[in-house]
């Protein structure tokens, strides 16, 4: 098997690692953006029983057709919310209020505006009546039992929380959030905005990981900034294995330098590597293994590598062991504005690109800064040069990625 695989072989081969998370049940007012574990179908068809669409008039069958005016003797009142189920007989009216209990024998619900009240009497105009919908939502109209309500493997919507609710479920079955812990190397780094000294420089990509971790719909704990010692890199590589989390990201230590220590201590602790190259870039000093039982991504240490690495490769696995189904990296096609001139082009490569619409056409262009991107170029190999009018694949970095 190849060390240096392709982008597309190296997301088969971290699929093929994928570890399920377990489920659990949770309080529908805690279940937004969960991933439902369980697909759950309507134990009864809604609405339960048929209801009026407005406050009006439940009518009887009119008694005398050949009216111009048909008049009703009224009949009593249903509020929304009443439980007892009345009939109205022909001749007879009823006063309903809207959703209530459409009692038996209606012949049609009249909205109240159009109905005229007199001396304990309804009267409706032939001619409106006759014309008119019964205003009346039947029973099963919305949902007929054993339909299919929310589906597994699905982020759960707001609407899918009234569609539970309707049937009376207080909480749902989701799958837990995988569990991935975070670490930075390089004994430059130093934590906090506190002061710091020449040839130190803030760790940003704690920050950066915490937050593309969390959006993608995981929960994340960071180990902190770690120095180029092998000592420091073994002591938090094995407090994260005895974990067990889902996941296990380092940023740095992965270049061929004197303190570049990633991957020998990866080595050390047990860790089998799947591949430690890979033909992208960024991303051509990078690791995917095996380190107890979670997965391992060694990523580079610059900022711009780690967020094209993460939506390209470590995203999707996350989206995968949280059960999100049938997942897979959705690009879009997009006409340049520009021209676009590459230094080098002997791989894949992902270029910050901004991705709009302008018209019907979608488009993209070069980021200026300090705009902040929000899709990536694939721009292929072998090629250094795209015309502007050409069409590129884009692979947005929110809406990226498709699941059932």
């Amino acid at each position: 098997m190849s060390n240096n695989p392709t982008l597309e072989q190296a997301r088969k081969r971290i699929a093929a690692h994928i570890s399920l998370a377990a489920t659990e049940m949770v309080p529908l007012a805690q279940a937004v953006d969960r991933v439902c574990g369980l697909s759950c179908h309507a134990p009864y068809a809604l609405p339960e029983y048929s209801q009026s669409l407005y406050d009006g008039f439940a009518l009887g069958m009119p008694e005398r057709k050949e009216e111009e005016l048909f008049w009703y003797a009224l009949d009593g009142e249903i509020a929304a919310g009443d439980t007892g189920i009345k009939t109205v007989a022909s001749g007879s009216a009823c006063r309903i209020m809207t959703g209530a209990l459409v009692p038996r024998g209606t012949w049609k619900i009249i909205p109240q505006e159009s109905c005229v009240e007199r001396d304990g009497r309804v009267a409706v105009e032939k001619d409106f009546a006759v014309g008119l919908a019964d205003n009346i939502r039947k029973k099963g109209s919305r949902l007929r039992k054993g339909t299919r309500i929310v589906t597994r493997g699905r982020r759960l919507t707001p609407m899918d929380l009234v569609r539970l609710a309707d049937f009376g479920m207080a909480e749902v079955e989701v799958y837990c959030l995988p569990e991935v812990h975070f670490f930075c190397t390089g004994s430059e780094l130093v934590d906090g905005t506190g002061d710091k000294q020449p040839g130190k420089k803030y760790s940003s990509n704690r920050f950066q990981l915490a937050g593309l971790i969390q959006q993608a719909g995981a929960s994340g704990l960071d180990h902190g900034s770690i120095a180029d010692k092998r000592e420091s890199l073994a002591q938090v590589l094995s407090q994260a294995t005895a974990a067990s989390p889902a996941m296990i990201i380092s940023t740095g230590g992965m270049g061929p330098g004197k303190y570049d220590l990633l991957e020998e201590s990866f080595a050390r602790v047990g860790g089998k590597t799947i591949f430690s190259t890979l033909r992208l870039r960024p991303g051509k000093s990078m690791l995917f293994g095996i380190l107890g039982t979670s997965l391992y991504f060694g990523l580079p240490g610059p900022p711009p590598a780690v967020h094209a690495l993460f939506h390209a490769l470590v995203r999707p696995a996350l989206m995968a062991a949280g059960g999100m189904n049938r997942w897979r990296s959705k690009t879009v096609r997009a006409r340049l504005v520009e021209n676009i001139a590459l230094a080098g082009a002997d791989t894949l490569r992902l270029h910050e690109g901004i991705l709009f619409h302008s018209g019907e056409i979608c488009s993209v262009r070069l980021p200026v800064p300090p705009e902040t991107p929000n899709c990536y170029l694939l721009c292929q190999a072998g090629r250094k040069n795209y015309q502007q009018g050409s069409s590129v694949s884009v692979l947005p970095f929110n809406g990226g990625y498709l699941a059932g």
